[in-house]
């Protein structure tokens, strides 16, 4: 087992210890979750669009921001609708996940994602959730 010292006072103590068990300094902050941010695309003019989480069945987000900032404690599979938070209540109550099964992805605590619009050869296109390194309003 590795050991460290503590900083403030000096005690010897296993590596994965959060805090001294003599003065009680925080050796390590354990992250607890974290904020998520999307951005809906310019092109894509959403009225109202909601973020549920599938895994535990709740509404996240429900706007009509560009950027829907929402807090999650660890990672989540998460779910887009383009529609009220009404129609997202019934949606997370009847368990309806498949409609937009492109608009379903695991995000985690603290990172960044852009919903886009990706053309395809028939026309179509398809929308997809992105993780990214920064979001430009």
């Amino acid at each position: 087992m590795d050991k460290v010292n503590c900083p403030n006072c000096g005690t010897l103590l296993a590596k994965e210890t959060l805090r001294c068990t003599n003065c009680k300094y925080p050796l390590r902050v354990k992250s607890a979750g974290g904020i998520v941010k999307i951005k809906s695309p310019n092109a894509l003019r959403l009225r109202n669009w909601c973020v549920i989480d599938i895994d535990h069945h709740r509404l996240l987000y429900s706007g009509t921001e560009r950027v829907a900032e929402f807090y999650i404690a660890e990672p989540t599979i998460i779910y887009i609708v383009n529609n009220s938070a009404e129609i997202a209540e019934k949606i997370i109550s009847k368990r309806e996940y498949q409609y937009l099964p492109n608009l379903r992805r695991k995000v985690r605590p603290g990172k960044l994602y852009a919903l886009s619009y990706k053309p395809t050869a028939d026309g179509k296109g398809h929308h997809t959730i992105d993780e990214v390194d920064a979001i430009y309003v």
